[in-house]
């Protein structure tokens, strides 16, 4: 069976220590996955296959304010042929190697350093993202490390993945905020909570048994 989804939102996550893709909005053939809009979120790993995938018939993708903090063997990010994207502007890409592999399945295309995507017309239509209007990705985007608290050492608890003071990430993402995860929003909360997150959240190792 198939399904649909339309304007779904999706923020203020970490995903961390994937090895195929942190996320991968997909569907099946006749179904449609449109408008969806990603914003404020962290994604890390020391060794993936993608950091972010964009399946087909995926219309109208918005990203914007993220890190993409992932030393990926295929691409930081990938979309298949009849994606399209509609906002893609103020993410922090990490100091990986450079790569976005874009229409797989079709017209294939990659951007191997940020300069070229910025230079791109990959946006499915003109919009007005900071940078005039038009239709290049890229708008206050970065290529960086984002310099992330790391206080274990390990990058194993949730509070690692702070931004330091000194982070090119603070203040950089849309209208001033930071880019990635709001971190303190980050944990589990327990059944009758009201959805705060928790005083002190459970490390990682936990959060994943």
């Amino acid at each position: 069976s198939g399904m649909e989804s339309y304007r779904v939102t999706v923020h203020d996550n970490l995903f961390t220590n994937f090895s195929n893709s942190a996320n991968w909005v997909d569907s099946q053939t006749g179904y449609y996955n449109n408008d969806y809009v990603y914003y404020n979120n962290t994604l890390y790993s020391r060794s993936a296959n993608i950091g972010f995938a964009i399946g087909e018939v995926t219309q109208g993708f918005k990203f914007y304010n993220n890190i993409v903090s992932v030393n990926a063997s295929t691409a930081l990010m990938r979309t298949r042929e009849h994606s399209s994207i509609a906002e893609c502007d103020h993410n922090d890409w990490g100091s990986y190697d450079f790569d976005l592999q874009l229409g797989i399945w079709g017209a294939e295309r990659h951007y191997r350093s940020l300069s070229d995507w910025k230079n791109s017309e990959e946006l499915a239509s003109a919009s007005d993202n900071g940078c005039g209007y038009n239709r290049h990705p890229g708008c206050g985007s970065l290529a960086v490390s984002p310099n992330f608290v790391n206080t274990s050492g390990n990058f194993n608890e949730i509070g690692d993945f702070q931004l330091a003071g000194n982070s090119p990430c603070k203040g950089a993402g849309r209208n001033g905020v930071d880019m990635g995860a709001n971190i303190d929003m980050v944990g589990i909360t327990s059944a009758g909570e009201t959805g705060q997150p928790p005083s002190n959240p459970p490390n990682l190792r936990k959060l994943n048994q």
